[in-house]
């Protein structure tokens, strides 16, 4: 194994590449123009992080052998002195004669200093400047489990999901009956949406794909009747007749009223602090929020944000030098209802994390292998915690997104600030390490939402078009070796979702690297038939719909292109030859199933998912909305919440009435017959 080389240009970043590989398998070009203007948005930023001419931080591989290190002109004929302390407690240090290198341009080998394969700090020093530089050596591979996997697993909106308990919106006891409604039908694995925390006060931004803070979990999950606390809080609830009315109502809404569930749960959750609040300080109540806390270190920054966002607002680049001071600032000088609000943010997610651990461990108690396989959104919200309390790791003139495709003609534009180029680095990996983690903690798999962002993502500058961007590059051998370590620590397998415009160092290095790829077959073709089951990459989770795809029912009879048309997503004539390619599609999946239906009927249905299940890939997900044969999606990328009613959409069926509909039975029968996890 050839050592790498690491250039003396610390901004190689910068460098805009100047097209792409689209996902039809045709280069695009990316104007100069848009590409400059990314740039001029990274530039000061990442010439500031990065400002040394040795690496702050680096992650080699456990066997990799150390790098070779450009010097830069002005070293030529200095002298670097410089230290090695690795964790084993080894401490040895040296000089290096610049002008006496073997290699006449001025290449430091780290090899020929003997310091062995271990972890740890080289300090260096010159006449002029001193420093260090942070080495981890990290696992090369993900975790994977030991067994053969052949696993089913249902793919789960949990907020659209009901049951006859519940509070308006699914939560993590509903989760608890869904697992153990399937249970009997052996599914290998449980699968999420992301649980992450939004802004409590602003619930209708309810897109689980744009947190507040990935770390933590929003509190809306919390099943009040749980709370150790509900005795007490049971007496309350009974001197409120009008809130058990709202309950009802909102229990039976077809789309969700977050703002009405949010006012209700919160007032219940509200009560619950209260009560915790007045708790002696020895209580074990109190002591285990408190270890919660000191455990989890990103805990802090979210509750500080927590408590001032509630008086001041989420607009924290105009929040006056006061209110910035006294973010900073000692728990000791805040005012204490201000610290009551801190506090209340430590308690509801100790709560919610708690019962999330239930869950997970419920999963495990009823047989089904990789237990919750829960999902790591691509980015965090502007105006959230998780952006402020990194804000200097954050390109916030430039938003996430994705170029134009067949699905998407205008591009996409998430609005989720950038990560910069030199993030990884500046903050030693503890940023993206730490936020590994706190996903995996409670996840026996975790699905990297867009995996490519660890390589590449698509950048908008703002007040420009979803397509007016380019593609900026990461240090993506180091994002993978520290994903490649929490995964193995935490024993959590990694679903890298790699659909859309993929590019080739993804397409190569994710399977060697242990990550399941993600196969969307409804769309996959071999010479244009739709792929045979034995034809499916293995390593992979496959599905035939999803989040951001129309339910199956709606594919067949076309009425996603309509809706896409009725939004102006599309043009009339795109919507004529999306139709015409549709119906060519219709024949080939008739083919290919040996069927010749023209309608959606549940034996078609059956026949689709029969398929899915017969393939190669190691885990399939089926969407519960199929089952239902819902046609309504869930959620139309490239719209906004004024367009279209984005993660609203409830189940009609309370979880207790899924037995009660036809296809029930039959469907999960099937799902059991074909891939029944081991016991």
């Amino acid at each position: 194994m050839s050592s790498k080389l690491i250039k003396a240009d610390r901004n190689q970043h910068l460098k805009m590449p100047e097209g792409y590989q689209g996902a039809d398998g045709q280069w695009v070009n990316v104007a100069s123009l848009y590409r400059q203007q990314v740039g001029h948005q990274l530039e000061a930023r990442v010439a500031t992080q990065l400002k040394g001419w040795c690496p702050e931080f680096l992650a080699l591989g456990e066997t990799e052998p150390w790098p070779r290190l450009e010097l830069p002109q002005d070293l030529q004929g200095e002298v670097i002195h410089w230290r090695w302390q690795d964790c084993q407690g080894q401490d040895i240090q040296g000089s290096i004669f610049t002008h006496q290198l073997a290699d006449p341009r001025g290449t430091l080998d780290f090899e020929s200093l003997g310091l062995g394969l271990k972890s740890g700090v080289w300090y260096w020093q010159t006449r002029q400047s001193k420093g260090s530089m942070t080495v981890k050596r990290l696992v090369q591979q993900a975790f994977a489990p030991q067994e053969t996997m052949k696993y089913w697993g249902p793919a789960l909106q949990l907020y659209s999901i009901r049951s006859q308990q519940s509070w308006g919106m699914g939560d993590f006891s509903v989760l608890k009956r869904v697992i153990q409604l399937l249970a009997p039908f052996q599914p290998g694995f449980i699968g999420l949406n992301p649980l992450h925390a939004l802004d409590p006060f602003e619930p209708e931004g309810a897109s689980p794909y744009s947190p507040t803070d990935r770390h933590a979990l929003n509190p809306l999950y919390i099943d009040p009747h749980q709370l150790e606390l509900w005795p007490e809080i049971e007496k309350w609830w009974a001197w409120h007749p009008r809130k058990q009315l709202e309950k009802e109502r909102v229990q039976q809404l077809s789309q969700l009223d977050y703002s009405a569930v949010a006012r209700l749960k919160y007032s219940l959750l509200l009560k619950a602090f209260q009560l915790f609040d007045a708790l002696d300080a020895q209580h074990q109540l109190v002591t285990r929020v408190q270890a919660f806390a000191e455990q989890n270190a990103w805990l802090d920054s979210y509750s500080r944000f927590f408590a001032i966002r509630s008086r001041y607002g989420n607009d924290w680049p105009r929040w006056n030098e006061q209110v910035r001071a006294l973010s900073l600032a000692p728990l000791a000088d805040w005012p204490q209802w201000l610290v009551r609000r801190y506090r209340m943010a430590q308690f509801l997610q100790y709560c919610a994390d708690q019962q999330l651990q239930s869950a997970a461990q419920y999963a495990k108690d009823h047989h089904i292998p990789l237990g919750l396989y829960l999902d790591l959104a691509v980015g965090a919200s502007q105006s959230g915690s998780e952006v402020w309390q990194n804000r200097e790791l954050m390109a916030t003139g430039l938003s996430m997104g994705a170029p134009p495709d067949a699905l998407a003609p205008q591009g996409q534009d998430w609005g989720l600030p950038v990560v910069l180029p030199s993030a990884l680095e500046y903050s030693k990996g503890r940023y993206w390490q730490d936020l590994l983690a706190a996903n995996m903690r409670h996840a026996g798999a975790l699905r990297i939402d867009h995996a490519m962002a660890i390589s590449r993502i698509w950048a908008v500058p703002q007040y420009h078009q979803s397509s007016e961007g380019a593609y900026v590059g990461f240090d993506f051998n180091s994002y993978c070796l520290l994903l490649n370590q929490v995964s193995q620590d935490s024993q959590t397998l990694v679903i890298a979702e790699d659909l859309g415009t993929v590019p080739d160092e993804v397409a190569t290095e994710f399977p060697k690297l242990g990550y399941r790829g993600m196969s969307m077959l409804i769309y996959e073709r071999d010479q244009g038939e739709l792929l045979a089951p034995d034809k499916v990459k293995q390593s992979a989770l496959a599905v035939l719909s999803s989040h951001d795809m129309p339910p199956l029912s709606s594919f067949w009879s076309g009425s996603d292109i309509e809706l896409r048309r009725e939004l102006e997503l599309i043009t009339e004539q795109q919507a004529q030859d999306m139709h015409q390619g549709r119906a060519h599609e219709r024949q080939d999946i008739l083919r290919a199933l040996g069927r010749s239906d023209t309608s959606w009927t549940a034996d078609l249905n059956l026949a689709f998912h029969a398929y899915l299940l017969d393939s190669k890939a190691e885990l399939v997900s089926i969407q519960i909305e199929d089952m239902l044969m819902m046609d309504s999606p869930i959620n139309v990328p490239g719209t906004s919440e004024q367009q279209y009613s984005n993660w609203r959409r409830a189940i009609p069926l309370y979880v207790e009435e899924w037995p009660s509909f036809d296809h029930f039975m039959p469907f999960f029968t099937l799902m059991h017959t074909k891939r029944p996890a081991k016991a």
